[in-house]
C-alpha cells in the first residue's frame, strides 16, 4: 500500500520563483508596517495636539487669573486624545518597539503635560505651561522623525 503524501512529488520552486515570492513577501511585510507606523504617527501627533493646547489652556487661565470654564477647557482639549486612539487601534499588529516608542512618547508628554500645571498654578506663573508646550512640541517631532526613519 502507498502513503498518500508520498505519491505526490513535492516540487521545490525555481531560483526566479523563489525571488519572486521572497520579494512578494518583503513587499507586504514594508506595506503593512508602513500602515501601523502612520496609525502611530497619527496618534502621537493626537497626543501632542492634546497636551499642547491642555498647557496652553492652563498658561491663559493664569494668565487670566483663572476661570470657571478652565476644567471645561481642558478636558475638551484632551478630547483630541480620541481620534489618535481610534485611528492606531486599527493597526493591524504592534510591534515592541511600537510599544517602546509609544510609551516613552506618552509618558514625557503627559509627564511635561502634568509638571506645568503643577508649577503653573503653584507658582502662578505661566511661562512654565507655555514652556511645556514647546517641549510636547519637541518630543513629538522627535518621534515622528524615528517613525519617518522606519517608513
Amino acid at each position: 500500500m502507498t502513503d498518500r503524501t508520498s505519491a505526490h512529488a513535492h516540487q521545490h520552486p525555481g531560483p526566479a520563483e523563489a525571488r519572486a515570492s521572497l520579494a512578494a513577501a518583503e513587499q507586504a511585510h514594508t506595506t503593512s508596517a508602513r500602515a501601523n507606523t502612520l496609525r502611530l504617527a497619527a496618534g502621537l501627533l493626537a497626543s501632542g495636539a492634546a497636551m499642547t493646547a491642555g498647557s496652553l489652556v492652563v498658561a491663559a487661565d493664569a494668565e487670566a487669573g483663572g476661570s470657571p470654564l478652565f476644567i471645561l477647557r481642558i478636558l475638551l482639549s484632551l478630547a483630541l486624545l480620541l481620534p489618535g486612539a481610534v485611528i492606531y487601534s486599527a493597526a493591524r499588529s504592534w510591534a515592541r518597539r511600537d510599544t517602546a516608542l509609544l510609551v516613552t512618547v506618552l509618558v514625557l508628554q503627559v509627564g511635561a503635560y502634568i509638571g506645568a500645571a503643577m508649577a503653573a498654578n503653584l507658582l502662578a506663573t505661566p511661562l512654565y505651561a507655555d514652556l511645556a508646550a514647546g517641549f510636547i512640541i519637541l518630543v513629538t517631532t522627535v518621534a515622528m522623525a524615528v517613525l519617518r526613519r522606519r517608513a
